[in-house]
């Protein structure tokens, strides 16, 4: 048998972070009634404002208290308390875009600790499923989902690198280009390396974003090569550099279709197939601005599910995925 995770982050509004709206909440409805269809259970990774306004808790609670879809933990570190330089809005504009790998101990482990209350609190439910904000996971935070009980991790990207991923004043240092395709248990030296024994690993399942390769310059691992191949694009390339199998409305339907079957076509037992609660409502991402491309989301969100029915995959939750995979090394 093979499964499929839906991840989504479930967060503020992209476009504007300073002012932390949550518009996109209304997404969610969408979302939850193509997954019913194709039996499929989301799993929302919420930051602090989605584990504190009334209006997400009771949007997505109506699911949660069905078994429909799970609670996890995702935090932004600008939205999370406490705070150093808060506005109006609920955000810290000191640390805007900043990093989870970047903040003293103190300070992560408060932020931490804060949205996982939250999310206890709110929803009723322990979270046992974690992503870092701006995939910026590193050993330490390993330790502590650890110490809490956590069995899932979903922050790296194979074949991806977001080392030129800048904070407030550093950048990302976990690089998952080289890491496997499949959930592991990491190496506690290396995130991105699956522990030879028990001794040797963490004890959270790390469940990556399926990770696809596209052609010979999408697999060249040098700063700045997204923005070349940007540029490229624009001059006629007709290539890809590598990606996370997610939705894109920049890419052409045909091309999108071919993209999902190649993940289908492989013999992985389990896909995760992440993308950003904002890009399910209108004007909330830069990908819907307009509503041609909200429409072509959520279309290629729903392809992705159908396709999935047609090859006999079946829906999971993150945290479930641990059950299946059973034990560490």
């Amino acid at each position: 048998m093979r499964y499929m995770a839906i991840s989504v982050d479930a967060e503020a509004d992209g476009r504007d972070k300073a002012r932390n709206r949550i518009s996109s909440i209304s997404g969610i409805h969408f979302l939850q009634e193509i997954s019913a269809r194709y039996g499929m259970r989301p799993t929302y990774l919420v930051t602090y404002e989605m584990a504190t306004s009334d209006e997400a808790v009771a949007a997505i609670r109506r699911y949660l208290d069905k078994g429909l879809c799970e609670i996890g933990h995702h935090l932004h570190v600008w939205t999370t308390p406490p705070f150093t330089d808060k506005n109006a809005y609920g955000v810290d504009e000191r640390w805007i875009r900043g990093i989870q790998s970047e903040l003293s101990d103190e300070i992560f482990d408060n932020k931490m600790s804060t949205l996982h209350e939250a999310i206890e609190k709110n929803y009723g439910r322990k979270p046992t499923a974690h992503r870092a904000g701006r995939w910026s996971i590193d050993k330490r935070t390993f330790a502590w989902l650890e110490k809490m009980g956590y069995l899932v991790d979903t922050s790296i990207c194979p074949y991806m690198s977001w080392n030129s991923t800048r904070g407030v004043s550093g950048y990302i240092e976990t690089d998952g280009y080289d890491a496997p395709n499949e959930p592991y248990y990491p190496d506690i030296k290396d995130l991105t390396k699956k522990a030879k024994d028990a001794k040797s690993a963490f004890k959270v399942l790390e469940v990556p974003v399926t990770g696809v390769k596209n052609g010979l310059l999408g697999s060249v691992r040098l700063k700045g090569m997204g923005r070349f191949i940007s540029v490229l694009r624009k001059l006629g390339y007709k290539g890809a550099r590598n990606s996370s199998f997610r939705p894109d409305c920049r890419l052409r339907r045909n091309v999108f279709e071919r993209f999902v079957h190649s993940v289908f076509d492989t013999e992985t037992p389990f896909i995760n197939f992440m993308f950003h609660s904002s890009e399910l409502a209108l004007g909330a991402s830069p990908y819907t601005i307009e509503s041609s491309g909200l429409e072509i989301m959520k279309g290629q969100i729903e392809y992705v599910l159908r396709t999935a029915q047609s090859y006999g995959v079946k829906g999971i939750t993150l945290s479930e995925i641990a059950s299946h995979i059973c034990k560490t090394p």
